[in-house]
């Protein structure tokens, strides 16, 4: 049986927000933390031997499992096991299309700042090229602007 890159998508982005979730928040009713600080606290020897400390705070090593998992759940339940991760999936689609709006958000603040600054520039030098610039007026200008921003 082949599992087509869809489903191995759908069960990646599914396995991934679990990992996510375990390792980098607490979970609802605080069932994560509750889980991380058992391990760490435990003294029981199979909690050590098995690695469980490591397990709970490593995102990669804990989406190995989870992955294994979610393929046995498929492999068993077939499509409804599917809709049962449903919900997973959708969440890691949403976190990508917030990172990626994020980003264009970021890029779009940089070339703004990047046009203030030639603006900026193409004032400076038509009034230097005019003969209307001093250079030390626009100096204490500056200083002063910058005194009271605080940024001196």
């Amino acid at each position: 049986m082949f599992l087509g890159v869809p489903i191995v998508l759908f069960l990646g982005a599914s396995a991934w927000r679990v990992a996510n979730l375990f390792v980098h928040e607490n979970g609802p009713f605080h069932m994560f933390a509750r889980i991380k600080k058992f391990a760490a606290k435990s003294r029981a020897r199979w909690v050590r031997r098995f690695g469980l400390v490591e397990l709970v705070n490593c995102e990669y090593c804990l989406s190995i499992w989870i992955g294994i998992v979610f393929s046995v759940g498929y492999l068993l339940l077939r499509d409804a096991f599917l809709y049962v991760i449903l919900p997973l999936a959708i969440s890691t689609v949403v976190i990508v299309i917030k990172h990626i709006v994020f980003l264009i958000k970021s890029i779009d603040t940089r070339f703004d700042q990047q046009n203030q600054i030639h603006r900026s520039i193409e004032a400076t030098m038509k009034k230097e090229f005019s003969g209307g610039f001093n250079v030390r007026e626009e100096f204490v200008k500056l200083n002063e602007e910058l005194t009271q921003k605080g940024d001196i």
